[in-house]
């Protein structure tokens, strides 16, 4: 097989050359790697005189990793809300409280004469968590942990058309309206009225804050505006808990979903009315995390101390953290050579593959431009089946292909080799996982450490 190219034609400066040996290259390896020949003698001897063809692999390259606090997320009007907290051996407390409008189901509405209380009930359906060919999730953590979820009424007007991020406050009045112990039941229906309903969390508010609505002045009740003017919405927000704990997800767009006033007049028959939470709501949801109740080497690591990532490495979701990778000298060690790379993947396992807090369906992978943004790697554009990112359960194990990304690096077209890595869809699952770091000093977790396996073809002259 000849493959010629005239030197000193204009058609081809050298970078074109290589560049076009590269593309030629990959497709012999890619087809006799197929075959059953010794990997280290495929295509020896294909290109006679200048150009030989030797094929390599190498799973010593130098990787350095060490993780480091995320940015916030953006949490505002998603699909599905959470709500708790709960207490993790390595990435200590984790909290999610939720804010959210409140609307009129209808304007102008008319309690009647002499309207009495009965009560005022917060309803929240329970939903769940899910991509596409994987199991849902309906909670994480431990439900049969007891927790005290607590309302406020809002001091401060949400807009819809605002942006609210996992760390965005606002203002609550002081006055508790409820303060409830529950255990999440996300799976479990309940009798309502002898009729039986999906599960749902009911919280019952104190009875000052239904008068309050009840007893409103009628100019309240004649549009959303006024409304929301007057009750600006509800803060839902669990109390930390000493132990153990869980996340449970809501619909909150669900039609069970609303504020239901139960109240009688002077008709005598008992009488609701429904305020809804809709898409028209304004809502969101605050993370907080307290890391000084974590594991102390994860502490240390994100406080600074990088050479930890030797030992483990960490990704959480929820803007709570995520991991810098980088090859140092992965350009120096191919210097002055012609290389192809074949595959370039680089390989993470899973700490602890049966603890009860589930690690990530997926991963992303980006590199870290200078000026610190995120730009897509090159590789991504071929598919998640080529790309990888997925965790594979059997294994333990995610991997990412970085093959196209570090061809560029070789030749000089990418000059950054800082990347980071975190956790797909970070807003909506409470999920995280640890890694074997890249150097582990139990000699037994080596073959897990953090690795780049590359698959090289070497041009010799």
């Amino acid at each position: 097989m000849n493959f010629k190219f005239n030197s000193g034609s204009t058609s081809y400066n050298r970078n074109n050359h290589f560049f076009l040996l590269v593309s030629i290259f990959s497709i012999i390896v890619i087809v006799f790697t197929n075959c059953k020949n010794d990997f280290d003698k495929v295509g020896i001897g294909l290109i006679p005189g200048s150009e030989i063809l030797e094929l390599f692999s190498s799973d010593t390259t130098t990787v350095l990793v060490h993780s480091v606090f995320a940015d916030s997320v953006k949490t505002d009007n998603t699909a599905t809300s959470m709500l708790g907290s709960y207490l993790d051996p390595i990435f200590g407390l984790n909290t999610i409280s939720i804010a959210t409008q409140v609307r009129l189901s209808t304007v102008n509405m008319n309690f009647g004469e002499n309207p009495e209380l009965d009560s005022i009930v917060l309803v929240m359906q329970y939903s769940f968590y899910s991509l596409p060919n994987f199991q849902p999730v309906y909670y994480y953590g431990d439900t049969a942990t007891t927790q005290t979820i607590k309302v406020f009424e809002l001091d401060e007007s949400l807009y819809y058309d605002s942006t609210y991020y996992s760390n965005s406050l606002v203002a609550t009045k002081s006055t508790e309206l409820a303060s409830m112990d529950i255990n999440f039941s996300p799976r479990d229906s309940i009798m309502i009225d002898s009729v039986k309903v999906k599960p749902q969390l009911r919280i019952r508010l104190n009875d000052e804050f239904g008068n309050n609505i009840l007893n409103a002045p009628a100019s309240v009740k004649e549009s959303n505006e006024n409304f929301q003017d007057f009750m600006k919405g509800l803060y839902i927000k669990p109390e930390p808990v000493a132990n153990d704990g869980a996340i449970a997800f809501f619909d909150l767009l669900d039609i069970n979903s609303c504020l239901n006033l139960y109240y009688k007049n002077d008709e005598g028959d008992a009488k609701m009315y429904s305020f809804l939470i809709n898409a028209a709501c304004a809502r969101y949801m605050n993370f907080t995390h307290d890391y000084s109740m974590g594991d102390p080497d994860f502490v240390a690591q994100l406080n600074g101390n990088h050479d930890l990532g030797k030992e483990k490495v960490y990704l959480q979701s929820l803007g709570g953290v995520e991991t810098r990778i980088s090859f140092p000298y992965i350009k120096d060690w191919f210097k002055d050579q012609k290389i192809v790379i074949n595959e370039a993947k680089l390989v993470f396992h899973n700490v602890d593959t049966n603890s009860i807090y589930k690690p990530p369906h997926e991963l992303v992978y980006y590199f870290v431009k200078d000026d610190g943004t995120l730009g897509f790697i090159e590789d991504q554009f071929e598919g998640v089946s080529y790309f990888g990112g997925q965790y594979d359960k059997k294994k333990g194990e995610y991997f990412f292909r970085l093959s196209q990304s570090l061809q560029k690096i070789m030749l000089g077209e990418k000059e950054n080799t800082v990347f980071t890595m975190g956790i797909s869809g970070a807003s909506l699952s409470p999920t995280r996982v640890a890694f074997h770091g890249t150097w582990p000093n139990d000699e037994n977790l080596m073959n897990k450490r953090i690795k780049l396996q590359i698959k090289y073809t070497k041009l010799t002259n």
